[in-house]
């Protein structure tokens, strides 16, 4: 997955996501100030003021919240 796909979902009508990784874990990002670009890595502050450093390679796919 590209680093611009995730990018372009924090852009022009934010909706929630979710990044699903190919170590099947699910790393929800409910809006725009809790994600982070880099030029090689996205950065997600998840509950509990967990960080999480994902390396674009390993997103598998991109669902929308429910």
């Amino acid at each position: 997955m590209k680093l611009d796909q995730v990018r372009q979902r924090t852009e022009n009508g934010f909706k929630p996501f979710v990044l699903q990784l190919s170590d099947d874990r699910r790393v929800p990002v409910p809006h725009p100030d809790f994600v982070a670009f880099g030029r090689n890595v996205i950065v997600v502050v998840g509950k509990n003021d967990r960080v999480i450093t994902i390396d674009p390679l390993h997103i598998v796919s991109i669902e929308e919240s429910r």
